[in-house]
């Protein structure tokens, strides 16, 4: 496949509530088959959101423990028989949520494996209804995804959404675009003891979504033309209840990084998903093995927008 342009962009939260931003470095660039988008943003930390709240109930033992309220994300189901990923990496990645992998549940510090499959089941279905969930591709409905994580976190996360950094947390289509079939997903997840004896749960994942909508005169052909990969590295917090207040119960967004590939970067800044249009300004390539591999770090592909 002939090489593509390529672009990158890194957008950093600092400070308390994610204020203050800086732009990243470039980092290293490559030769490719296949780049034409990317991407890269830090999440929020979960000591940026609620933080005051967080830490007021830690220090006094916090409040009871919340029932956690479990959304039902409807599956995403392919509307033409053409297959999109035919000759690509992604053409044997497992479909949908069956590419999100859970590790064995082990003892962590204090955690039993009972409570630590517990959370990495919440995790999956919080990761579900960010990235797979039809409301929330087609319709751009964060409702579910909300529905999943703390509810001391949903304000900044809501806010963050819709200042245009959705892409940090959740998966959204541009409004001139369809799928066509459903995302194929590869990746990892484990889990980490955090500071303050929290599960951490590293969430590792490529995700490649199949889209019909318009295209610019300088887009790919050929194999993979038609779909935008997203990898996302995101962390989410679990603390104890009795440690806790009940509004910061729940999985917490903790810091990630993303980046998108065969991506429009106009449209990428809104918050949204959608195929190359125009060329980027600072054109670099990767390899195309890269763009699609999760074992590729956001880092280590070049910053081109």
């Amino acid at each position: 496949m002939a090489g593509q342009p390529g672009f990158r962009s890194r957008q950093e939260l600092e400070g308390r509530g994610g204020r203050g931003r800086r732009r990243a470095p470039s980092s290293l660039t490559g030769k490719s088959l296949f780049l034409t988008g990317l991407v890269v943003l830090l999440l929020m930390s979960a000591g940026m959101l609620a933080l005051r709240s967080l830490a007021v109930s830690i220090q006094n033992g916090g409040d009871d423990e919340v029932t956690q309220k479990k959304s039902a994300p409807t599956a995403v189901k392919p509307t033409q028989n053409k297959d999109p990923f035919a000759d690509t990496l992604a053409a044997d990645y497992p479909e949908g949520a069956a590419g999100i992998v859970l590790p064995p549940a082990k003892q962590v510090g204090e955690w039993k494996p009972a409570q630590v499959q517990d959370v990495l089941n919440r995790t999956k279905q919080t990761l579900v209804a960010a990235r797979l969930d039809r409301q929330m591709l087609e319709q751009g409905n964060p409702a579910g995804y909300l529905s999943t994580i703390s509810a001391s976190a949903r304000g900044p996360v809501t806010k963050s959404i819709e200042a245009g950094e959705g892409l940090v947390y959740v998966s959204r289509l541009g409004a001139e675009y369809k799928l066509t079939g459903e995302p194929r997903v590869k990746g990892t997840m484990a889990v980490l003891l955090g500071p303050k004896k929290e599960l951490v749960i590293a969430a590792d994942y490529v995700w490649v979504y199949p889209l019909d909508g318009p295209v610019g005169d300088g887009a790919p052909k050929g194999p993979g033309s038609k779909l935008v990969i997203v990898h996302t590295e995101e962390m989410y917090q679990w603390f104890e209840a009795k440690k806790v207040a009940v509004k910061d119960t729940g999985l917490r967004p903790g810091a990630g990084k993303l980046y998108t590939v065969n991506m429009d970067c106009d449209l990428a800044k809104t918050g949204k998903l959608g195929l190359q249009r125009a060329a980027p300004g600072n054109p670099q390539d990767v390899p195309d093995a890269a763009a699609y591999d999760p074992a590729t770090k956001p880092d280590e592909l070049p910053e081109t927008c």
